[in-house]
């Protein structure tokens, strides 16, 4: 009995001291969490799981999204561990940054971005589209940047290898992840450079609503052929978080979006981390995580 309560005290004391040294970031958010906070809907799962917040197009809430504003608010942010923004081409060739493939959402102008030069669509937004020139040395967290694509591979591939260039260039490509919409442009970014993180973005699929095995393996069969690194999905698919769990291939991390500001990164598995983050790192997060699902 002795024997029994001196193990007992050790433990807890061992686990005091985790607790202790154990400081969750700012950015740190439950899965639990998460799904009331998207979905009002509860985690079906015997164990909750960390997720690193990130910024979806900067501070996309207080700021207009995807301006200089809102990436360097982000970058000032302790909320969010990483920054998502979305490039493409002027007419003119300038890296810019925006989402759209036209002006109207934003600017109430029917204009579609790669048919205007720079100087038009920065007197179009009065100053508010930033070149991903002007403000890529502004940022020091890692980034999750987005290549729209406008059906145009051979495009695509040219504002990839523009962008991978610089970043070589400024020693940045290894706290950057790119990612697409188009499966041709993410092969090609593996295929050619092996080094960069990369991500395939989906938005809704079948698997999404009807939870099926099937369904779901279906999905990632989909997602193994791009051979991407990340799977960047809408949050609608966290609605079939508890069979994406089960089913994810190894070595595969889940990255779930909204159209706010919001990402979430989550880690499921030791393997599941963010491109800037070692093993030991990873592995040190989630026994903290742990480690605070022990307090009362």
């Amino acid at each position: 009995m002795r024997k029994r309560t001196q193990i007992l005290s050790g433990l807890a004391f061992l686990i005091s001291l985790l607790l202790t040294c154990c400081q969750l970031p700012q950015h740190h958010r439950d899965l639990s969490e998460v799904m009331q906070d998207q979905l009002r809907r509860e985690l079906n799962l015997p164990l909750d799981y960390p997720c690193t917040h990130g910024a979806h197009r900067g501070d996309s809430i207080n700021h207009l999204e995807n301006t200089a504003a809102a990436l360097i608010a982000a970058n000032e942010n302790p909320d969010y561990a990483f920054i998502e923004f979305d490039i493409q081409y002027s007419k003119d060739r300038e890296i810019i940054i925006f989402h759209d493939g036209r002006l109207r959402r934003l600017y109430q102008n029917f204009s579609e971005v790669d048919q205007l030069n720079y100087a038009d669509l920065n007197a179009i937004s009065q100053g508010a589209i930033p070149r991903y020139y002007d403000i890529i040395d502004q940022l020091d967290k890692p980034l999750n940047i987005e290549i729209k694509s406008n059906g145009d591979l051979q495009n695509d591939q040219r504002l990839a290898d523009e962008l991978i260039q610089d970043l070589q260039e400024r020693d940045l490509l290894r706290r950057v992840m790119i990612s697409s919409i188009s499966e041709e442009l993410v092969h090609y970014i593996v295929e050619r450079y092996p080094m960069v993180a990369s991500g395939q973005i989906y938005w809704i699929d079948p698997s999404t609503y009807l939870h099926l095995d099937s369904l779901t393996r279906r999905f990632y069969s989909k997602f193994q052929a791009s051979r991407a690194d990340y799977l960047v999905l809408h949050v609608e698919n966290l609605r079939n978080v508890e069979k994406l769990i089960e089913l994810k291939p190894k070595n595969k991390a889940l990255i779930f979006w909204n159209f706010a500001d919001d990402m979430f990164l989550l880690h499921s598995s030791r393997h599941d981390r963010m491109w800037t983050e070692s093993l030991l790192s990873s592995s040190w997060r989630t026994l903290c995580f742990r480690a605070q699902q022990l307090l009362p």
